[in-house]
């Protein structure tokens, strides 16, 4: 029996998988300016898809390989928006707009390693402050947890950041980038209080931990 009407289709498919996720990966790493990594991801990204477009142009009468290679661009594009979440590189930039007191705020977030800029100014409803603060990419969901922690409803943005001169960062771990994305990451974070204060909501777990940020009442 002649499988290869089967097994053509299916190379196609996971071949476009391969490639289009290759260059999701590769355009990230050209915004980072990792020119190593940018350089070898497209040699290989390239020579996969010629391999797929080579199936797909022997055989111009076999409409399921057209199919194969539409399903597996769509697949890819979905799988390499994916893998940019779960690399997480890079740093991003963080400001947070609150009425209230922003010291205990501010308090938490450095407990995690983090500078935190605070700037006084004016809303549409009175005097604010404003919380500038750059982290690493893969700590954001433990610094929106304190925020949220310190008010659900704080408005907070996010911004791109491409390059950091200087500044208060945790230390990076080690690693290569495979190890780091294998490794389980293990949150460390103060213990929480007794008595958050009467202005400030219970403390809140971190996603995918037992772990609570602190957030301290001025004394």
């Amino acid at each position: 029996m002649d499988v290869w009407w089967l097994l053509i289709p299916i190379g196609i498919f996971f071949a476009r998988v391969c490639d289009v996720s290759l260059g999701t990966v590769r355009i990230i790493m050209i915004s980072r300016e990792r020119r190593t990594a940018a350089t070898l991801l497209g040699f290989f990204e390239v020579l996969i898809w010629l391999a797929a477009i080579g199936a797909v142009m022997a055989q111009l009468d076999q409409w399921w390989n057209f199919l194969a290679y539409a399903a597996g661009y769509t697949v890819g594009n979905w799988l390499g928006v994916s893998i940019q979440g779960w690399m997480a590189l890079g740093q991003i930039g963080v400001q947070v707009i609150t009425a209230k007191d922003a010291s205990p705020l501010a308090i938490g977030l450095r407990q995690l390693g983090y500078g935190v800029t605070i700037v006084p100014a004016h809303g549409s409803s009175g005097p604010v402050s404003v919380c500038y603060l750059i982290v690493h990419r893969r700590d954001l969901p433990k610094i929106i947890a304190v925020i949220q922690a310190y008010n659900p409803q704080a408005f907070y943005n996010l911004q791109d950041v491409r390059f950091v001169s200087a500044g208060v960062l945790p230390v990076a771990e080690k690693g290569d980038l495979l190890t780091r994305l294998l490794r389980r990451r293990r949150e460390v974070a103060p213990p929480p209080v007794d008595d958050p204060g009467p202005d400030l909501p219970p403390n809140k777990p971190v996603p995918g931990t037992s772990e609570l940020p602190t957030i301290l009442p001025l004394k």
